[in-house]
């Protein structure tokens, strides 16, 4: 039943994010309202569904005293339950936190936090051992293809929302090279915490095809950032010279 709110409340954060998309300056009113008040909708899905998740959670801890004689053992299943209730609640809370309690970042977090609910249902059950998975012995080992494809979909249409976002709201007036140099220094810091996290609390050693991997990852972000930054330059331009037409009118 939790998964299902919080499906609707990713649901609902995709469909905001493209409105982002559609926003301008002819129809900014009317579609912010429709914004403000998908959202309030998806924040109320969102606040069923932990409550239901952590109430599932509890009966779940019962459920395994009955049946293992413990109530909690930190099986993947149990782990990832609880990380997804934290997930839940981080986005929830949010508000509070004055630079991330903007609608765009509330509906960019509800769309991927989601992604913690489908790895607790189908990465714990075929990618990892425990008493709950379905991978008895070994686990798989090899990731599908298909899901890199939609990992990558979902963030280019993500950095396409949030830059859409970023130039109405600053009406389309940036400093390009400041913005797009901190997109990239921002994005360059989290992968070298998620790094040395791996290289210092797992089991990870230090040869040519991790640090491979790990340049390769950072020419990604360097493309895709100066994909972006090339795209806004050539829309405000096409914005202003379609702005200078119609006062030349």
């Amino acid at each position: 039943g939790s998964y299902g709110f919080l499906g609707l409340g990713a649901i609902l954060g995709f469909l905001n994010l493209t409105l982002y998309n559609f926003r301008n300056s002819k129809n900014g009113q009317r579609i912010t309202a429709h914004i403000n008040e998908i959202s309030a909708v998806s924040e109320l899905t969102i606040t069923i569904g932990l409550f239901m998740l952590t109430i599932g959670t509890f009966l779940g801890g019962i459920w395994a005293n009955e049946s293992w004689g413990r109530y909690w053992g930190w099986d993947p299943k149990e782990t990832w339950a609880l990380v997804s209730v934290l997930v839940y609640a981080v986005v929830l809370h949010l508000r509070y936190i004055p630079s991330l309690s903007g609608k765009f970042t509330f509906n960019m977090v509800s769309l991927w936090a989601y992604a913690s609910i489908l790895f607790t249902f189908f990465g714990v059950n075929f990618y990892l051992t425990g008493l709950h998975s379905y991978a008895q012995g070994d686990a798989l080992a090899k990731i599908p293809d298909w899901l890199y494809v939609y990992l990558a979909s979902f963030y280019f249409f993500t950095q396409l929302s949030s830059i859409h976002y970023t130039l109405y709201k600053n009406e389309y007036k940036l400093n390009f090279v400041k913005y797009f140099t901190r997109r990239f220094l921002v994005k360059l810091i989290i992968l070298s915490s998620v790094f040395l996290f791996h290289l210092i609390f797992l089991p990870l050693s230090i040869d040519m095809s991790v640090i491979t991997n790990y340049l390769y990852v950072v020419g990604l972000i360097a493309g895709t950032v100066a994909f972006f930054a090339i795209y806004s330059v050539v829309r405000v331009k096409l914005k202003r010279n379609v702005k200078k037409s119609s006062l030349g009118r």
